[in-house]
């Protein structure tokens, strides 16, 4: 399950960074995976129709 996946991720991001990192399993359900997704697909939306274009 979740923890088992958290412990995983855990030790390889020790590996990776000099910080130690706690990682652990959700506990908010899916519903509030589905709004932080929403939120940033919201976000990039945002970002592509509204940025000022890329000065040369």
């Amino acid at each position: 399950g979740g923890a088992v996946l958290a412990a995983r991720v855990e030790e390889r991001l020790g590996r990776m960074s000099p910080l130690p990192t706690e990682v652990r399993a959700s506990v908010l359900g899916g519903g509030a995976v589905a709004r932080g997704a929403l939120l940033m697909a919201r976000e990039a939306a945002q970002d592509e129709l509204f940025a000022p274009p890329p000065s040369r």
